[in-house]
């Protein structure tokens, strides 16, 4: 799903948001394109303007417009909504901070 945003009036262009892909783990991360530029976010950037706007700055050097929360929210759940089966990436078990912990217990177990 693509989500087009149109930017203020006159010579303002739009922001073309697509392809989000959530990267499944104990802190989950979500993967978006913003104008052909792919972002990295939390669960709290993706769930906030001000933040994602934070986050375009901070990894693709862009700057997005400010949108309103209620729009916002629609945008993500427009884009949720649109996720596919190929759209949620399984991490390795070892990047799951539950399965290291696990994984540390159980290892000192077996050494006693």
């Amino acid at each position: 799903m693509s989500v087009n945003k149109s930017l203020g009036v006159g010579n303002a262009g739009k922001d073309d948001i697509t392809s989000l892909k959530k990267w499944v783990s104990d802190n989950p991360m979500y993967e978006l394109t913003h104008n052909g530029k792919v972002i990295i976010l939390s669960v709290d950037q993706l769930s906030s303007h001000a933040e994602y706007r934070k986050a375009c700055i901070a990894q693709a050097d862009i700057s997005p417009r400010p949108v309103a929360p209620a729009v916002w929210a629609d945008m993500v759940d427009g884009l949720l909504k649109n996720m596919g089966e190929g759209d949620f990436i399984q991490l390795p078990g070892e990047v799951s901070l539950k399965r290291s912990v696990l994984k540390s217990v159980t290892n000192i177990y077996r050494k006693q």
